[in-house]
């Protein structure tokens, strides 16, 4: 574009301000997004540019990312978002209000191992990075802390500095440490595979006594999921969509990331069936379309969906209207389990996988094979699905043995006497 016709940077955010408040956007996201605007044209003004470009974007992203100031993570991404939705409307005259993603920072040569490392898993392993969400925030803990205390080279690893670092995490819960310690010792035996270093130093990672699957999964008995349901107030927009929403949690046991995902495609409603590839696992499923949750979904589609041409089925109510994410299925379901009156919620997980493992506490109830309950909730394995089974006290009743009774003179003169 001829430069003499092209919008200053001022110019371009102010026309874009005003496309936000076109779309109906909130005015609280307006004041962030004019504050982060703000901070784009300082840069502007800094380094005299006067337009804005791809390359402009990505050069003010980088000095984002490799600013060393106390500014937070979450400032930073917002500072990013804000610039890649500008250059969209610069480019489109429009912007599809989608969600920054979490960046993770790796420096140095350790850094690079690590960019390389999780390459591999996701490469040589077929790991999804969604799977890998873990690796990629302990091992940036990981190189901060070597960085900071002056370990920036794999030269330089040795026992004593895996320990310190082993010592820093006692600070974070049970789980996380051994999430972390567990990150940590399959990066230090990649580094031995790959010759970096000639000792495999995921030996000296000390083991943790925190049991996987240690506590019972939460579970709701079916008089409080009616509750639940009863308490959606289905006269409005957002009732209708919400309902859809606990109804595929409650009936069909559908993952959070599952229904967010969901596309009209992925409905026949012929066959009454819905087929998906499972986000979490990659496995194909089909689930029988209950006549229930269907006529919630076609109810939510006719009265209370946005006008759109988005293939995915829930969308948010207000502007933008884009697809829901993970999280907010998971605020959704927990918003109504507090709606409901539901009692000792703070003591049981109250979110939307809460729904799906008191499905399975109900087909356990019904006597339903277990091979059934994995094809029911999409399970890979039945290993996953026999984590479960520690929930039908029922059954488990049943396995109880009888206590004999003990000899009197046990208790005559004995330590039960003293």
């Amino acid at each position: 574009m001829n430069k003499e016709h092209q919008k200053t940077i001022c110019q371009l955010c102010e026309e874009y301000l005003q496309y936000l408040q076109r779309q109906s956007y909130s005015q609280g996201f307006i004041r962030t997004r004019k504050q982060d605007l703000k901070h784009l044209c300082a840069y502007a003004e800094q380094y005299n540019i006067s337009f804005y470009s791809a390359e402009i974007c990505s050069e003010y992203i980088e000095t984002i990312i490799t600013d060393t100031s106390k500014k937070t993570k979450s400032v930073k991404n917002r500072h990013i978002c804000c610039a890649n939705a500008l250059l969209e409307y610069l480019s489109f005259g429009i912007t599809i209000g989608r969600k920054s993603r979490r960046f993770y920072t790796y420096t140095g040569e350790v850094g690079e191992y690590i960019k390389q490392y999780l390459e591999y898993r996701m490469k040589e392993k077929g790991l999804k990075q969604s799977t890998l969400t873990s690796d990629y925030l302990y091992l940036e803990r990981l190189n901060i802390f070597l960085t900071e205390h002056g370990y920036d080279v794999i030269v330089k690893l040795d026992a004593t500095t895996i320990m310190k670092f082993t010592s820093h995490c006692t600070k974070y819960t049970a789980s996380t440490m051994y999430s972390m310690l567990a990150s940590l010792r399959r990066f230090l035996s990649y580094l031995c595979e790959i010759k970096v270093t000639a000792t495999d130093f995921s030996y000296i990672i000390p083991k943790t006594n925190y049991k996987k699957n240690a506590h019972l999964p939460s579970v709701y008995e079916k008089e409080e999921v009616m509750c639940l349901l009863n308490s959606v107030d289905r006269g409005s927009p957002m009732g209708r969509r919400d309902y859809a929403i606990l109804m595929l949690a409650t009936r069909l046991g559908l993952r959070a990331s599952d229904i967010s995902r969901l596309k009209f495609s992925h409905i026949s409603w012929e066959k009454k069936l819905i087929s998906i590839n499972q986000h979490k696992t990659g496995k194909y499923v089909q689930l029988h379309l209950l006549p229930d949750v269907g006529d919630a979904i076609i109810d939510y589609m006719k009265h209370g969906r946005p006008e759109s041409d988005s293939p995915f089925i829930f969308l948010r109510t207000q502007a933008p209207h884009t697809a829901l994410n993970e999280g907010s299925i998971y605020n959704i379901a927990k918003r109504y389990f507090y709606l409901a009156g539901i009692k000792n919620i703070d003591k049981r997980k109250h979110g939307s996988h809460a729904l799906r493992h008191s499905l399975a506490s109900r087909l356990l109830e019904m006597k339903m094979p277990a091979t059934v309950i994995m094809d029911a909730l999409g399970h890979e394995s039945i290993e996953s699905t026999r984590a479960y089974l520690r929930i039908d006290m029922e059954s488990l009743k049943q396995c109880a043995l009888k206590v004999p009774p003990l000899p009197a003179k046990l208790y005559e003169g004995g330590v039960h006497n003293e």
